[in-house]
């Protein structure tokens, strides 16, 4: 996703769950909102802190009836 004045979309991040170990690392599961125009697009995830960043380990779309 690029997000920014010059694309034109925009977006946030929320946390879904507290922090929690796996294999070592701490992670998080979150929901993403993405809008450019009038389009608006959830995508549900994790990611996990390696090496002092967030590095997302998964990404599906999100929203009534997707699981």
């Amino acid at each position: 996703m690029k997000l920014g004045p010059q694309s034109g979309a925009r977006g946030t991040v929320t946390p879904l769950t507290s922090a929690y170990s796996a294999n070592g690392r701490t992670c998080r599961d979150f929901l993403a909102s993405y809008v450019r125009d009038k389009a608006e697009t959830w995508l549900q995830g994790e990611a996990c802190k390696s090496g002092g960043r967030w590095e997302v380990r998964s990404l599906k779309p999100w929203g009534k009836g997707v699981s």
